[in-house]
């Protein structure tokens, strides 16, 4: 049983701590696109001050992540994922007959990507305290955009995030590591609807051919309420026209939103979450698979996707919720 909150001066600094462990990834975004809107601002209006914030931002883009965490680094990724999993109610669930070896490599497919996956890196992460041995520690796969962000990619590093590409997955599946990501990835906020979660799926046949290259199976996971966490106001029409929006969201790796939590701040919203991990789906080896193999068990992943938010749903007290693949 949960410890309760101490009350008094003590209590309210235990509440400040946990405010500020959730709502740091977020804020830490939130604060160099602050930072890098002022740079520019002040390019224009008092150049010395823009050049200096301009320097710096540039400076913290490349400063090298290094191959080891600090030690202060590890207690805030550690204490934030404690603090992030019980401000969810986080519970991680293993679909009926669903069994994962530790020792055995995997592709996880994580959905929804909704305003941001937060909770994939609470069951990922090797500091995750919800999730079975063998989700814990397994490389997270993210929009290399995040790499090239101050402070937010040390952070994301520290985690166990790294950079998405086919080349860096292949490297993952050939060492036998594994990895996880989310394949609808940025696509999915431009479908988004209030009271349903969205996969954009159905043209995703790169991981599946992946799996099929280095016979990896693959493993359907989805966060059933995540949507909730924060809700997106998107930049586009009538400001700007979708088809530039469109373009932008494929060139930079991320769609332009603002992301709007507990009112209109970094600090997420108090929704339950529960993530439903399903039954791995085995694959043949084949370095050069057909497409119609590819599309076999992409669809395979759909079905298993679908049908494991339908069972689950209701437990996780969503009941009238729905997972739209798209």
């Amino acid at each position: 049983m949960a410890k309760a909150t101490p009350r008094g001066p003590r209590g309210l600094l235990i509440d400040i701590k946990d405010m500020f462990l959730v709502g740091v990834w977020v804020g830490t975004v939130m604060f160099v696109g602050a930072w890098l809107l002022t740079a520019l601002a002040c390019l224009a209006l008092f150049p010395k001050t823009g050049a200096v914030l301009t320097t710096l931002f540039v400076v913290f883009m490349v400063i090298p992540i290094g191959k080891t965490t600090p030690a202060w680094g590890k207690q805030l990724v550690a204490a934030s994922t404690v603090a992030c999993a019980k401000f969810y109610s986080l519970r991680v669930i293993m679909d009926d007959g669903a069994t994962l070896k530790p020792e055995k490599s995997y592709i996880f497919g994580y959905e929804p990507h909704s305003a941001l996956p937060v909770v994939q890196p609470l069951v990922f992460s090797g500091y995750s305290r919800v999730a079975p041995k063998a989700l814990k520690g397994v490389p997270m796969l993210a929009t290399s955009m995040v790499f090239w962000t101050p402070l937010v990619r040390h952070m994301w590093w520290w985690l166990g995030a790294r950079p998405v590409s086919r080349q860096s997955m292949s490297s993952l599946l050939a060492s036998g590591q594994g990895c996880s990501l989310v394949p609808g990835g940025v696509r999915e906020l431009e479908y988004m609807k209030p009271g349903s979660e969205v996969a954009f799926l159905r043209q995703r046949h790169g991981f599946v051919k992946l799996a099929i290259q280095h016979g990896t199976p693959l493993v359907p996971v989805v966060a059933i309420g995540q949507t909730n966490a924060y809700a997106i106001k998107r930049i586009g029409p009538p400001v700007l026209p979708k088809s530039l929006m469109d373009s932008l969201s494929r060139t930079i790796g991320f769609a332009p939103v603002y992301l709007s939590g507990h009112w209109g701040t970094p600090f997420p919203k108090k929704t339950r979450i529960t993530v439903a991990v399903g039954r791995p789906i085995d694959v043949p080896h084949d370095d050069s698979p057909s497409r119609e193999v590819v599309q076999k068990f992409l669809d395979a992943f759909i079905t298993s996707m679908q049908d494991l938010y339908d069972r689950h749903k209701a437990d996780a007290g969503y009941p009238n919720s729905e997972l739209r693949i798209v």
